[in-house]
Parts: C-alpha cells; structure tokens; sequence
C-alpha cells in the first residue's frame, strides 16, 4: 500500500528550511558531477545533520525526512524563479539562488551555470518591467472605459433633461 500523503508544510517549517539553505547553500547547491566521492558523503552527513537541526527545531510537530525537506526545497526554488512578484521567504531563497562571488561556490567552477543565473535574474527583471507596462496599460484602459461610461451618462442625462423640458 502507498505512504499517506504528509501534512503541508506551514510558514515556520518553510522559514527553517530557508534558514538552513542560507546557512549551507554552497554545499547543497554544488552542482559539480565529478566531485570527489568525499564531497558526496559530506552533502549525505550535511543531509543528515539538517534533517536533525530541521525535526529539532523548535515548534516542528511533524518530523521529516531528507527526501521530504530536499523535496520542500526544490519546490520552493521553482516558485522563486517561476514567480517574479512573491513573497519576503521567495526572495530569501532568490538571494541564496543568485550568482555568489564566492570562490567555494560551484558557481565560480562552471562560468556557464553562473550566466544562465545571471540571465533567469535578467528575465526575472524583464518579465517584472512587462508586468508594469502591461497593469499601467490596463490602468490607461480602465481610464478611458471610465471616461466613456461617464461622457454616456452625461449625454443620457442630458437627454432626459430635454425631454423634461419639453415635456412641460
């Protein structure tokens, strides 16, 4: 039979999560494939190791699992990069996700992987700047079918009054 479906995971479980990824994020996010095998066992034990600080912590009534947190994680790295307009937390994980001038990081190793970043945080920016134009033209719209809607009004109302006064 299958696992039951866990529990959601609510705002202090996401904030400890991004708390430990700021705190670990170069070895996490190392993207290197042909590392020493020493590098796999440290980001096993660092696993490990989160997983205990993570079901320690402080109001965590359900414990998780390494999969369970690195699947909370890559989750919410996909909605820092697919949504530009986010919250405070989204933006914590974009600051740990961005390009790091540090030389430990794999960032600095792969030039490439360090332009694709710069790139999606240049999308972010575009898309952000089209989102703009694209409300402030809506606004212009809503404008100007409020303007109309109102230069109809006047124009009925004058109207009516014609008639009123013919009427008498």
């Amino acid at each position: 039979m299958s696992e039951q479906r866990r529990s959601n995971y609510i705002n202090l479980e996401l904030n400890a999560i991004v708390g430990l990824m700021e705190k670990y994020s170069s070895i996490i996010e190392c993207k290197k494939k042909n590392g020493p095998p020493r590098q796999e066992q440290q980001k096993k034990r660092l696993g490990n190791q989160l997983r205990s600080c993570y079901n320690t912590h402080q109001g965590m009534e359900i414990q998780r699992s390494v999969s369970e947190l690195k699947a909370c994680w890559k989750n919410l790295k996909f909605k820092a990069l697919k949504d530009p307009c986010s919250s405070q937390l989204i933006e914590r994980i974009k600051r740990i996700l961005s390009p790091s001038t540090n030389p430990g990081d794999s960032n600095i190793d792969n030039p490439k992987s360090t332009q694709e970043a710069s790139s999606e945080t240049e999308k972010i920016s575009l898309a952000n700047e089209q989102l703009k134009k694209k409300n402030s033209g809506l606004e212009n719209n809503f404008y100007y079918l409020k303007n109309q809607h109102l230069e109809l009004r006047v124009a009925y109302l004058e109207k009516q009054i014609r008639e009123i006064q013919n009427y008498r």
